[in-house]
């Protein structure tokens, strides 16, 4: 004997309850997307501190020194020199790492990865563009309370 089913047990499919929990669940999980992306750019900021970090300590050792210099000049536009109580230092861009030299002896490496490392005195600013290997470029000005070497 036959047992005739009827056509809509026979056939699967969503209800509309079960289209609205899948929706909102959907929904759900979509309003998490904009909280990811700041957990994902937080941790992408975390991780590039390090250049972040020489960069800075750069900035601080090189203000020091050109506030307490007693003369300054900017020998083509990659180079600086300073005169501290009759010592001569210089800050240049060598192959990929900006150089410190005093008496244009030694080589001390203060910032690294530079692709590019530029100055321009704008009286009565100094302005220092580096940009790094990366693509990334970083700028700094430094009010000069005095005049270079030629004024």
């Amino acid at each position: 004997m036959k047992v005739k089913r009827p056509v809509w047990n026979s056939e699967s499919g969503f209800t509309l309850p079960e289209a609205i929990m899948t929706m909102a669940i959907f929904c759900l999980i979509l309003s998490f997307m904009p909280l990811m992306y700041l957990s994902y750019s937080a941790v992408e900021r975390t991780i590039s501190t390090e250049k972040d970090y020489e960069w800075n300590i750069f900035l601080i050792q090189f203000r020091s020194e050109l506030y307490s210099a007693d003369a300054w000049r900017v020998g083509s536009n990659q180079r600086i020199f300073l005169e501290n109580n009759d010592i001569p230092i210089s800050y240049e861009r060598y192959g990929k790492v900006v150089r410190r030299q005093v008496r244009d002896m030694g080589h001390e490496i203060v910032l690294q990865n530079v692709a590019r490392l530029t100055f321009r005195e704008e009286s009565p600013k100094l302005y220092m563009m580096v940009e790094f290997a990366d693509g990334t470029t970083e700028e700094a000005a430094f009010y000069l309370p005095f005049g270079g070497e030629d004024e």
